[in-house]
């Protein structure tokens, strides 16, 4: 495994809240929080709003989101009691991925012109950290990885990296690109309607199906990972991945 380079601020704060940024390969930096609900809630915005399902490319307020998510999402805390539901995507989702070109479009260097109507502390510190790294990348693109702390090298990391070669490589795409165009039709359609099911958008859907293959399935796909298919397409993305994982960028 290639090693992290030195670049890290840890334990720093924004707004009380406490975070460490480092960049991991060029161009790839990782944000961490101490807990998952400072993760998921920094990175909730951002992240729907460049690949969900339901919202990619729409701006709504986190009220509107979480009456939404706890609706159709969330599941019931007391189901004999019926549809009582609480906001449970702070525990659902632990690991976000992040092109640059969706952080410019919600957090231009002109915050005025920040389409956000409900600006909270979460913002303020993604925002900071998103002109952080414009700096010290000097404009040019980036890929912003967010995962809890104490997560280095497992599953949830890798899988966040796995969308990072995937943006900032073009040969590695290609690669997992046509592992996943070579699936069995039928077989393909069922892990991408899983896939849409867990919320993801049409636009991201070869991205995350290379990164579960990759880096292990989410539980949702347990029926598939019998199926042969899965078996030599994991074998295939894994190659591509690990050998990445050891080349110098």
């Amino acid at each position: 495994m290639q090693r992290k380079t030195t670049t890290k601020a840890s334990a720093e704060k924004s707004n009380g809240l406490v975070y460490s940024l480092e960049k991991l390969r060029h161009k790839m930096y990782l944000l961490r929080f101490p807990d998952n609900y400072l993760l998921t809630m920094t990175f909730l915005r951002v992240s729907e709003f460049c690949e969900s399902s339901k919202w990619a490319g729409h701006n709504i307020t986190l009220a509107q989101f979480m009456a939404w998510y706890s609706k159709n999402h969330s599941t019931s805390v007391y189901p004999d009691e019926g549809a009582v539901r609480l906001f449970t995507y702070p525990t659902d989702w632990s690991g976000y991925n992040i092109k640059s070109e969706y952080l410019d479009k919600l957090y231009p260097d002109d915050r005025s012109a920040s389409p956000i109507k409900d600006w909270n502390e979460h913002d303020d510190l993604i925002d900071g950290i998103a002109r952080t790294i414009r700096f010290l990348e000097m404009g040019d693109d980036f890929y912003l990885l967010g995962c809890q702390t104490g997560e280095d090298g497992n599953y949830v990391l890798q899988h966040e990296m796995a969308h990072g070669f995937f943006y900032l490589d073009e040969g590695y795409a290609e690669a997992q690109t046509d592992v996943i165009r070579s699936l069995d039709p039928e077989f393909r359609d069922d892990l991408f309607n899983i896939l849409r099911d867990m919320t993801y958008s049409e636009d991201v859907l070869v991205d995350e199906a290379h990164a579960y293959l990759s880096t292990g399935p989410a539980d949702e796909m347990a029926e598939l990972t019998e199926m042969e298919e899965w078996i030599e397409a994991e074998d295939q993305c894994k190659h591509i991945f690990d050998t990445r994982m050891t080349q110098p960028d």
